[in-house]
């Protein structure tokens, strides 16, 4: 959730003569609120130059962040609810919001589109009950939640979810991900760090793929036809996380060889060693034998994924030859192979000049960083 910056067209009803009074209403709703709010410091200060303001964002605030917040749920009770019914989406991400303050949402913000609940680990399985309710939640956000489990994904199955993250959701399972099997309205589903296996994976090909279009699997035990299968099922994909899912080799490859991967663009492969390992060849020379390899695996990555605009392999056990003939390969490609590609230096007059090395231990830099 990003505020929304003014743009010229939002300030064009206020240079008009006569005023509408409907036009400029909403004039000055986008450009001081943007239909976001995340202090109500912003609507006290404007309420005291007019109290026009405070109706304004009454009837036009959108968007509530209120991530981090401390009482949340007395804060949603007593100011956020009963002044701004209607948002239509709300972050309470890393809050100790509780089972109750889902259902104070759920009975006051109806129409509710999104809702991000990173990291708040004092909800459960009952308070996704309370989810249930809201039938127009298209995102919803359970990533960092540990007490949320299949139980409560089968609460879950009857919204028409475009997004549904679960990352670190350690209690979520193969039974949890069957629940999810209507669900064909996904476009982006995470699972990293939960106990999916190959079994629950398959079920996701055969389901709810059609429409996916970002996976993120970090982390979990799912092997090479699990996920080759999900990719087959779903050409729409082009974000797919695979971080550290050790089952993967480079049979892979092999599977996927048939059907391509050409709508994806962002393949993450950080940590998985065996997905790109380099077979020794005991006739050739171990020079000769990694460039020949490096070569082919450029040229596989140019076939099966023509339109890839992003690789990590970092972690991956690779030769640095590798990423060079893959950029070689593939211009447009960017390559994070975890080391950085340039030095950074000091930029003063005298580190400028090559003749006055630094004068005290301070002031030398280390010679590679990684860039922010």
């Amino acid at each position: 959730m990003t505020k929304r910056q003014a743009s010229p067209e939002d300030l064009g009803p206020l240079d008009r003569r006569p005023y509408k009074p409907l036009d400029m209403d909403v004039a000055w709703c986008r450009v001081l609120y943007g239909g976001y709010l995340d202090s109500f410091a912003v609507v006290r200060t404007l309420s005291m130059v007019c109290h026009a303001f405070r109706e304004l964002a009454r009837h036009h605030a959108r968007i509530m962040d209120l991530h981090s917040t401390r009482e949340t749920h007395e804060l949603l009770a007593r100011c956020v609810l009963p002044r701004y019914p209607s948002i239509v989406r709300l972050s309470l991400k890393w809050t100790l919001c509780t089972d109750a303050t889902l259902a104070l949402v759920a009975q006051h913000l109806p129409r509710l589109t999104h809702l991000n609940l990173h990291g708040c680990k004092s909800i459960s399985d009952d308070g996704c009950m309370h989810l249930a309710q809201l039938s127009h939640l298209q995102f919803l956000d359970l990533s960092f939640c540990p007490r949320i489990g299949d139980a409560g994904l089968q609460h879950l199955r009857a919204l028409r979810l475009e997004s549904l993250k679960l990352n670190m959701c350690r209690d979520v399972t193969d039974i949890g991900l069957l629940e999810l099997h209507g669900m064909s309205s996904l476009l982006e589903l995470g699972l990293s760090c939960t106990q999916i296996t190959s079994a629950g994976l398959t079920g996701v090909a055969s389901n709810c793929a059609m429409s996916l279009q970002v996976l993120d699997l970090s982390g979990c035990a799912v092997d090479d036809a699990s996920v080759a299968a999900v990719l087959k099922a779903a050409p729409r994909l082009w974000y797919v996380t695979l971080a550290h899912c050790e089952l993967l080799t480079t049979h892979f490859w092999q599977l996927t060889k048939s059907f391509g991967l050409t709508s994806l663009r962002v393949l993450e492969l950080r940590g998985n060693r065996n997905m790109l390992a380099l077979s020794a060849d005991p006739s050739a020379p171990s020079a000769r034998s990694t460039e020949r390899q490096t070569r082919l695996w450029s040229v596989l990555f140019a076939k099966q994924c023509p339109h890839l605009a992003f690789l990590n392999i970092a972690s991956c056990d690779c030769p640095p030859e590798l990423k060079k003939k893959l950029m070689e390969t593939m211009p447009k490609l960017v390559v994070d192979d975890g080391v950085a590609d340039f030095p950074i230096g000091c930029s003063c007059e005298r580190a400028r000049d090559a003749e006055s090395p630094p004068t005290s231990r301070r002031a030398r830099l280390p010679r590679q960083a990684r860039p922010h």
